[in-house]
């Protein structure tokens, strides 16, 4: 069972893009866009959540986005189903494409993206751009995606 554990984990690693070289990290990008771009839906809510900097305790609510014919329409309060404040950004999963493509861009000193196996999107992006810079960092964790007919 314990060989079977280690293999598993080291596929998902693998699969994921968890971490490498920057030019793995770039193939992988790359491989889970392709996997978008062929499988992805047009309209689809993903169940989005940011948290900014170390210093803050924890991260955001969670918010349900939804996307229509490729534009971020609105996202609600994943709980309680109340509009996200106003200067909510919206982001459609090309956006948080261009989230990853511009951590390596910018050569970020921490860096770790995972990707959904089956359609590509980005699952987890964390980023810290200059470890001595204590606000610069943030993670969003984009979840449950699931297609709107």
């Amino acid at each position: 069972m314990m060989r079977r554990s280690t293999w598993l984990l080291a596929v998902l690693l693998a699969g994921c893009g968890l971490f490498g070289p920057a030019e793995d990290q770039r193939d992988w990008l790359n491989d889970a866009e392709a996997r978008w771009a062929e499988r992805g839906p047009a309209s689809y809510t993903y169940t989005f959540r940011r948290g900014d900097c170390e210093c803050l305790p924890s991260e955001t609510r969670p918010f349900l986005v939804r996307v229509v014919a490729g534009r971020a329409v609105d996202a609600r309060d994943a709980e309680t189903g109340d509009p996200a404040p106003a200067g909510f950004t919206l982001h459609t999963v090309p956006d948080l494409f261009a989230i990853v493509r511009n951590a390596l861009d910018r050569n970020a000193a921490e860096f770790v993206v995972q990707y959904d196996p089956v359609l590509g999107y980005p699952t987890r992006i964390s980023v810290d751009y200059e470890r001595q810079v204590g606000d610069d960092e943030f993670t969003i964790r984009a979840t449950g995606l699931q297609p709107i007919p």
